[in-house]
């Protein structure tokens, strides 16, 4: 799915139009949108079911402007 979803970004890019996209921060995403702007964010979650990773986790926000 995540490759889809970059072919969809690369889409809209090509076309002329602007995405904001919001994805977990692993490896394979920073690389998979490397030439796309990238900013690192702390995101509340308070569902999940190991109550110790609740809380605050990393995601990126990429976008083409």
């Amino acid at each position: 799915m995540q490759i889809r979803l970059k072919e969809l970004c690369d889409y809209i890019d090509s076309i002329g139009a602007y995405f904001m996209l919001s994805n977990s921060c692993t490896d394979f995403v920073l690389n998979l949108y490397s030439h796309y702007n990238i900013d690192q964010v702390a995101a509340n979650r308070a569902i999940n079911s190991d109550p110790l990773k609740r809380g605050k986790i990393k995601e990126v926000i990429v976008t083409n402007y």
